[in-house]
């Protein structure tokens, strides 16, 4: 009885916080945190034809399409190239086209990303299945080296996820439910986390991962995934993004390729993707990777530390 009445002390302490919080913000008309939520088809989405944005001081602006992707344009270019991922593809610190990753790349091209954080590759074949394209289109689909790699097998964004599209549509009506949808993801969703470095973790989970396994569920992802551009009629570019847990943390609080026992099981894995890539039966898969340099600064990653930013991911070559 006495814990039940210290738990229901802090959870009213919070709420004032979070009323406070919420008051001396009225004046702002930017959500603190990104809203996302599963739609009927059983993936992660943006909520839909919303202008919006996100921050307090480091203020990103939003705008999406009538299917929840988000919208960077490019120098009002007509063409449009379709992405598809997770919180990386849709890129948490990219205010413009200028600022995206695939910029360098595709120059002459505005960008629509389907994509938002949980998603897994699977639920990036739900997305796709959803979406229209012409004949013989060419598609991007990131895939996350930092968490994708686990999200092959029995990965289900509810565990992660407290949203729909219903509440999402909710929150942009009224934007200070945000902040109480995040206050109860943090109370009773163990799972969901604004902030965390959680490097060490992912490095001690990947040492320990199977790569035959590993292996095993990425060929059994890219034959489904070549079985659907097919039905589609459709092409991709498959883009291996560099994981951050690839860097350490440093005395002087910046981050490096240090680990030998990282660097010498991901170069492995490099060599599994890359003999994935050269199976002719993918012919409708082109395979990439972002380029990575030894050494990054705190400002290359983004405020909740488990994303490498846009700027030094553009820098892209084929897989071989």
């Amino acid at each position: 009885m006495l814990r039940f009445k210290y738990r229901y002390i802090l959870i009213l302490t919070l709420l004032l916080i979070l009323l406070i919080n919420i008051y001396l913000k009225n004046g702002h008309n930017c959500l603190s945190f990104l809203p996302y939520g599963i739609s009927e088809s059983s993936y992660v989405t943006l909520a839909s034809d919303k202008s919006f944005c996100v921050g307090n001081k480091n203020i990103i602006k939003f705008q999406t399409n009538d299917k929840g992707a988000r919208v960077l344009k490019n120098n009002n270019f007509i063409k449009n190239l379709k992405i598809f991922g997770d919180s990386q593809a849709v890129g948490l610190e990219v205010n413009n086209s200028n600022e995206y990753f695939l910029t360098k790349k595709f120059s002459d091209t505005n960008f629509e990303i389907y994509a938002a954080p949980n998603n897994g590759p699977y639920e990036s074949l739900n997305r796709i299945q959803d979406v229209n394209f012409e004949s013989d289109e060419l598609i991007v689909f990131n895939f996350n080296l930092s968490v994708d790699l686990y999200r092959l097998n029995n990965w289900d964004p509810k565990n992660f996820v407290s949203l729909n599209e219903t509440n999402l549509k909710i929150i942009h009506k009224y934007p200070f439910l945000n902040e109480i949808f995040i206050f109860y993801s943090l109370i009773f969703n163990n799972n969901f986390t604004l902030s965390r470095n959680n490097t060490n973790e992912m490095q001690d989970i990947f040492i320990e991962e199977d790569l035959n396994l590993i292996r095993y569920y990425l060929i059994s992802f890219f034959d489904d995934f070549s079985y659907l551009l097919n039905e589609k009629n459709i092409k991709a570019l498959v883009i291996f993004s560099t994981p951050y847990w690839l860097y350490s943390y440093t005395d002087l609080n910046n981050l490096e390729i240090s680990n030998e026992l990282i660097i010498k099981k991901f170069q492995k894995l490099e060599k599994i993707l890359i003999n994935i890539g050269d199976d002719k039966q993918y012919k409708n898969i082109q395979f990439a990777k972002t380029v990575y340099s030894k050494n990054l600064e705190l400002k290359d990653i983004t405020r909740d530390k488990r994303h490498i930013k846009h700027m030094n991911l553009n820098e892209i070559k084929a897989l071989h």
